[in-house]
């Protein structure tokens, strides 16, 4: 496998639609690629990211959110 490079860009933001924050699951669609791929989307705070084991990247985002 090559080395590659990843850049992730991180930006505070607000949803316009606020009632998507009350949702447990929110149908997604990712369009920039072809063909378009549904996704479930889900929210979590950090400690059910720690208690599920579930990866977050980059490393420091959890830095940044406040851990």
């Amino acid at each position: 496998m090559k080395p590659r490079h990843e850049i992730v860009l991180v930006y505070s933001a607000d949803l316009v639609d606020k009632w998507l924050y009350n949702k447990e699951k929110i149908d997604g669609l990712e369009t920039a690629i072809d063909p378009p791929l549904p996704m479930l989307l889900f929210w979590k705070t950090l400690e059910e990211i720690d208690q599920e084991g579930l990866p977050l990247y980059p490393e420091s985002l959890r830095k940044i959110l406040g851990d």
